[in-house]
C-alpha cells in the first residue's frame, strides 16, 4: 500500500505517536485502594501507592478475569530505588478477600530507548485457552520512551502470556506485537524520503498441541508506507501476510516459520 504526500506524512507521524503512546485509560481499570493495600502488605512495602500519592508505583493495571469471575488480575511496576530498572509484580487475587492466589516478580530494565510510563501496563484477558484446564492471561507493555530520532526500527506492545501453576505465575510467551522497520531513510525524522514497513501481529489458538499446550498461530499483517513519491523499484510496497507457528516446548513457546 502506497501512501504519499501530506496524507502520508500525517500517517507517518501518527504511526510514530502510536508507537510511543500509552493505551487509553478507558481500556484499563485503575486499581482500587484496597488492592494497593493488599499487595503492599504481601510485598511488605509501606509506600506501595501511586506516585501522585507519594508512593513508589509508576504503572498499574487491574482487571476482573472473565474466565473466573471470583478472581482479579493485577500488575504493578514500581520503583525500589535501583537505577535503570523498575520492579514488576503480576498477581492473581481472590476478589472477595483480596488474598494472593498466585504471583510473579521480575524487573524491567530501562535505558535510553526503554522507559516505564504511567500507563505502560495493560492486562489482556483474551481467550488464551492453552489446554482444557489451562487458561493464560496476558500482560502488555508499552514503552514510554521517545526512542531514537532516526532509528532503523522499533518494536512495542510487548505481550507476555502467564500460565498459573499453583502459587506461581509462569511466563510462557513473550512477543512484540507491533513493529516498524526502515526500508529507506529512518524512523522518526520525517526527512521527506523515508520508507518504512509496519507490522501488527495477532494470536489465534490452533487445534494441534505440543507438550500439553495448544499451538499458537501468529499472523502478522505487514504494510509499507512512505512520505515520498520516489520509491525505488526494488522495494516491495505491496501489503503481505506473514504466518508462523509457536509451539510449547515444556517451558515456553518457540516461534517457527511456516
Amino acid at each position: 500500500m502506497k501512501l504519499f504526500g501530506l496524507k502520508c506524512l500525517q500517517i507517518f507521524f501518527f504511526a510514530l505517536l502510536f508507537a510511543n503512546s500509552t493505551f487509553s485509560k478507558e481500556t484499563d481499570s485503575r486499581c482500587s485502594d484496597e488492592i494497593y493495600d493488599a499487595v503492599g502488605r504481601h510485598l511488605k512495602i509501606a509506600a506501595f501507592a501511586p506516585r501522585n500519592q507519594n508512593g513508589i508505583v509508576v504503572s498499574e493495571s487491574c482487571k476482573s478475569w472473565p474466565y473466573k469471575n471470583n478472581l482479579v488480575l493485577a500488575a504493578f511496576a514500581y520503583d525500589t530505588g535501583v537505577e535503570y530498572e523498575k520492579s514488576l509484580f503480576v498477581v492473581v487475587l481472590d476478589k472477595q478477600n483480596l488474598r494472593v492466589i498466585s504471583s510473579y516478580k521480575d524487573v524491567i530494565g530501562e535505558d535510553a530507548i526503554t522507559e516505564v510510563g504511567e500507563t505502560s501496563l495493560r492486562i489482556d484477558t483474551g481467550k488464551f485457552q492453552l489446554s482444557k484446564d489451562a487458561r493464560a492471561f496476558g500482560l502488555r507493555f508499552t514503552n514510554s520512551s521517545r526512542g531514537p530520532s532516526c532509528g532503523d526500527g522499533a518494536s512495542w506492545d510487548t505481550l507476555t502470556l502467564f500460565a498459573q501453576e499453583k502459587k506461581k505465575l509462569r511466563p510462557v510467551l513473550r512477543m512484540d506485537m507491533q513493529n516498524q522497520k526502515a526500508l529507506s531513510g529512518c524512523i522518526g525524522s520525517a526527512t521527506g524520503h523515508d520508507i518504512w514497513e509496519y507490522g501488527k501481529k495477532v494470536i489465534s489458538i490452533e487445534k494441534t498441541m505440543s507438550n500439553g499446550f495448544a499451538d499458537l498461530l501468529i499472523t502478522e499483517t505487514i504494510t509499507v508506507h512512505s512520505n515520498t513519491d520516489d520509491i525505488p523499484n526494488d522495494i516491495n510496497t505491496r501489503a503481505r501476510i506473514h504466518r508462523s507457528l509457536a509451539k510449547y516446548n515444556g517451558r515456553e513457546y518457540i516461534e517457527y516459520l511456516r
